[in-house]
Formats: C-alpha cells, sequence, structure tokens
C-alpha cells in the first residue's frame, strides 16, 4: 500500500468474479486505464481508473462498441450533423467539441445505449478506480515538483497492487497486462510498474505480463476506460459535495454489469512512508514536459 492509512470511503461493489482458466488454458486479462480531472495542467481532484477482463470479452465488448457508435454516426450524419470520431465522457457530459449541440435526452439515450454494451450473461467486466485530491498532495508534501505527474505514479502503484489482490482469487495461470492512453507520462507508468515488478514475489511476478501505452484511434476499450474513469471522477466529486450518485454508474452497476470497487484516499488521513515516497518521486519525475523534445514543442 502506498497510503496505509487509506479507507474505502466508497465501495461500489465488491464482485470480483473470478475469470477460471477452462481446461488449463491461460487466462489472460488486459486492463485499459485512463484518467479523469477538470483539464487544467494543475487540477484539483484526479481519478485514475483501470477497466478489466478477459481478452476475449474484450473483442465482444469492442464488436460492440464499434456497432453502437456506427449507429449513431449514421443517424448524426442523416441530419447532417457532426459525427463522432471518439467517445470522450467530458465532451458528452458538458456538449463540448463533437458533442456540441447535444440535448439532454440524447445524451441519456446515448448512456443507455453504451450500458447496454455490457448486457450479456458471461461478460465479467471489473473496475478498480482511486480518486485524491492533488491539492493536499502539494500542501503535504511540498517537495514533490509536479502533483498531477506524483498521482499517475501513485495511483497506479495502488491499482497494480489492488489487482494483484484481487487475483489471488484466479488461478496461478492467469496474467494481466495494462494498456493506457499514450501521454506525457508513459514512462512514469513503465517506472511504476517495473518498480513493482522487481518487489514482487514470484508468483505475483508471474501474474503482471506487461504495460504499454497505445493510441485512442480505434481502440474501443480505452473509450470504455475514459467512460469509467471519468464516472468514478464525477462520484468523488458528488461525495465531496455531498450530492447523491450520478446515474449513469447507477445504471453500469444494475444486474452485475460492473464489478470491482471504486476508492476515494481521505484528505485528512493522506501520508506516503519515507521509502516509498522517494521511489514514487524518482518514478514522476519522468512525466510531463521532460518527455517531449524542445524543437517538437516549437511546432505550430
Amino acid at each position: 500500500m502506498v497510503c496505509p492509512s487509506q479507507c474505502v470511503l466508497n465501495s461500489v461493489s465488491e464482485s470480483w468474479e473470478p475469470l477460471v482458466a477452462e481446461n488449463g488454458w491461460l487466462m489472460v486479462i488486459t486492463g485499459y486505464i485512463d484518467e479523469s480531472y477538470d483539464g487544467k495542467d494543475f487540477p484539483d481532484d484526479f481519478t485514475l481508473g483501470c477497466i478489466m477482463c478477459s481478452a476475449d470479452d474484450w473483442r465482444e465488448i469492442s464488436g460492440r462498441w464499434r456497432d453502437l457508435f456506427k449507429r449513431v454516426n449514421d443517424d448524426l450524419a442523416r441530419q447532417g450533423r457532426k459525427q463522432i470520431t471518439r467517445y470522450k465522457a467530458a465532451d458528452c457530459n458538458g456538449s463540448h467539441n463533437e458533442f456540441e449541440g447535444w440535448t439532454g435526452p440524447e445524451k441519456l439515450a446515448l448512456t443507455l445505449q453504451m450500458s447496454e454494451v455490457f448486457d450479456h450473461s458471461e461478460l465479467k467486466l471489473t473496475q478498480l478506480a482511486y480518486s485524491i485530491r492533488l491539492s493536499k498532495i502539494h500542501q503535504k508534501i511540498p517537495s514533490v515538483q509536479d502533483p498531477k505527474a506524483f498521482a499517475y505514479a501513485m495511483l497506479f502503484q495502488q491499482i497494480i497492487r489492488g489487482v494483484l489482490a484481487m487475483m489471488d482469487s484466479l488461478r496461478e495461470e492467469s496474467t494481466i497486462s495494462f494498456i493506457h492512453d499514450r501521454s506525457d507520462f508513459d514512462l512514469v507508468y513503465l517506472r511504476v510498474f517495473n518498480v513493482i515488478l522487481l518487489g514482487c514475489e514470484e508468483g505475483q511476478r508471474k501474474k503482471l505480463a506487461t504495460v504499454a501505452p497505445m493510441a485512442n484511434e480505434n481502440c474501443p476499450p480505452l473509450e470504455v476506460a475514459d467512460l469509467i474513469a471519468y464516472e468514478n471522477y464525477k462520484l468523488h466529486l458528488n461525495r465531496s459535495r455531498g450530492k447523491d450518485r450520478k446515474r449513469t454508474i447507477d445504471y453500469l452497476l444494475e444486474q452485475g454489469r460492473l464489478g470491482g470497487r471504486s476508492s476515494i484516499i481521505p484528505d485528512e488521513e493522506f501520508s506516503i512512508p519515507e521509502v516509498h515516497l522517494k521511489v514514487l518521486k524518482w518514478c514522476s519525475s519522468f512525466g510531463g514536459k521532460c518527455l517531449r523534445y524542445p524543437e517538437l514543442d516549437e511546432r505550430p
């Protein structure tokens, strides 16, 4: 644990249905990761989420997701409206960019259709998400230069450890690969993964296959990860403001569509042991502007 005082304030669901290998075959699980925050360079609240299922289930979900947005775009084309090249939950919720002009009923109808993508008795879709208030990192650890990069490192470590704990119920033959949206923080993910890999027991090390960036174009699972991260981000904001849960995530949780859990690191109890702090500061130092070539930044 990065934060030994961490507690789960919002247990969305504790149902991790074991994905058991059949007939001795290897069960390959893939976890797609995305973040959600307010879009500012120095956001106050930050959520990192991972959505997981077997490779076979991802093929089923990807096909349904593509079919859904083909129907949506065909309908938009008939109306002479802008088509959707990539689903982004924040844009849809705020009617921004490609979702400009969308009405409330249209967005609700899309949400219901997206939820139905997961309506299949054989699908076992599991989430793991962590939220934190970045201002608390800056206040309690002023030596951290980039709180957002630090949050990537800290919460991804939480996700890996949480997934390994979940996978204790699976057969030893099971492995998981992590795929994240390509960004300035690619090397942060890799450093964190390698640090945990080196510190794991042999049995857990065998369960961790790889971590890799992937462009979001033509990758439906990353769009699903975006949806899950955004819903957990809004859930975190609503709870901190004393509001009810958001309708979308309630629908996703109905009838076992989505298992796993969502955790919020309490502001007042945030603490990190010094030995972990040094490692996380080192991992987070590989994120952000330092990965960009100056001549590329100068391009219009």
